[in-house]
Parts: structure tokens; C-alpha cells; sequence
């Protein structure tokens, strides 16, 4: 359980570095992306449960 966890949290931190890259040179697109991706980290973890 602990390594599923920490295998997610990295997944999440590299889409969150890449999309903070996206972000630099388009702000518009980056800031829909960190919105989908929140959306679906958080209908991830209320399914996790």
C-alpha cells in the first residue's frame, strides 16, 4: 500500500513538473491542464477509497 502511494505522488510530481513547463511558455493551456489534472487526482483518490 505504501509503495502504490508513493508510486502516485511521483506520477503526480512529474505530470506537475511537466505541466509547469507547458505552463511557462502558455499560460492558458497550463492552466487548464492543472485544473483537469487536479479533477482527476481528486476523483482518483475518493475512488481509492
Amino acid at each position: 500500500m505504501t509503495s502504490h502511494l508513493i508510486t502516485t505522488l511521483l506520477l503526480l510530481t512529474l505530470t506537475g513538473l511537466g505541466i509547469g513547463r507547458l505552463a511557462y511558455k502558455n499560460p492558458a493551456l497550463g492552466t487548464s491542464m492543472v485544473t483537469a489534472t487536479t479533477v482527476l487526482a481528486l476523483l482518483y483518490t475518493i475512488l481509492q477509497t
